[in-house]
């Protein structure tokens, strides 16, 4: 299996680690390519967020590993950028600025379809803050949560110039402790569908992303099989990600998404390269 991770997390963001940790943990582990992938709500940031102020430094830094690990490992400068309908966009026309190698968009927040002085809560919060967002934002309509969370992918998808879609059902974090819907109810399995359709429309890449395994919060990878199986069937390409946030997890279940993958039919995958996006053998 070719060893290529683009999300990455570190101490300029919400990881625990620096750029120089996380790479020399990616290389002992036989990485080949390595992409760092900072939180990014430009022009904002919250307290999980690269600060704008330290982007410059963050891309000088990483620039720097590249030049240490030539001929070694590709290390590539990204980020993986919020989408907020109106304020927030994972968008190279907005964000042309900072010439990214790549760009992963992801949906965290989901505000209320309506007025609220709730807070802006993620949806990959702690347990108790997701069930605080349901009621609040909701009215404990978990329904209506798991659609607007859809609802925002496929905008993002249709509607930002980006590469690829992080985490595309992230809305499931926190469902084995709240048990908030079933993934095999009829509404949401339409939901899925749709939002695999606007993937396929728009053209981007998706990622398996192991995250929520290593981080004890799911039993499988995002986006689940069945979202996988219809991916496949609409032709949707795919790349593999770990989501690390700290050294030791940097390679976490990587077979476990490659078995994802081959289930769901896949036998190529997409990585970025030094010379732009190649399909690798799966195994």
């Amino acid at each position: 299996m070719t060893l290529r991770n683009l999300h990455t997390h570190t101490t300029f963001c919400d990881g625990t680690a620096s750029p120089g940790e996380m790479a020399a943990a990616a290389r002992k582990a036989g990485f080949s390519a390595l992409g760092f992938s900072a939180h990014l709500a430009w022009p904002f940031a919250s307290g999980w967020h690269i600060a704008p102020d330290r982007i410059p430094a963050y891309q000088s830094g990483v620039r720097a590993l590249r030049r240490q690990y030539a001929g070694q490992m590709e290390i590539f400068c990204g980020f993986e950028a919020d989408y907020l309908r109106g304020t927030l966009f994972p968008d190279r026309r907005v964000l042309a600025g900072f010439a990214p190698d790549f760009l992963i968009g992801s949906v965290h927040y989901v505000p209320a379809e309506k007025k609220t002085p709730a807070p802006l809560l993620t949806v990959d919060d702690k347990t108790e803050n997701v069930a605080r967002w349901l009621t609040e934002c909701f009215e404990g309509n978990a329904r209506r949560a798991v659609k607007a969370y859809f609802r925002a992918v496929r905008e993002m998808a249709l509607t930002c110039r980006f590469d690829v879609i992080g985490h595309a059902d992230l809305i499931k974090k926190r469902n084995r402790e709240l048990a908030f819907f079933r993934e095999s109810d009829s509404w949401y399995r339409a939901e899925i569908r749709k939002t695999v359709q606007a993937i396929a429309r728009s053209g981007k890449t998706v990622e398996i992303n192991t995250g929520g395994i290593a981080r004890g919060a799911t039993d499988s990878v995002y986006p689940s099989e069945e979202m996988l199986r219809l991916l496949y069937r609409e032709g949707v390409p795919v790349t593999i990600s770990s989501d690390a946030h700290e050294p030791g997890t940097v390679a976490a279940a990587f077979d476990e998404a490659v078995s994802a993958a081959g289930n769901a039919g896949y036998r190529r995958i997409l990585h970025l390269t030094e010379q732009g996006w190649k399909e690798f053998p799966l195994r």
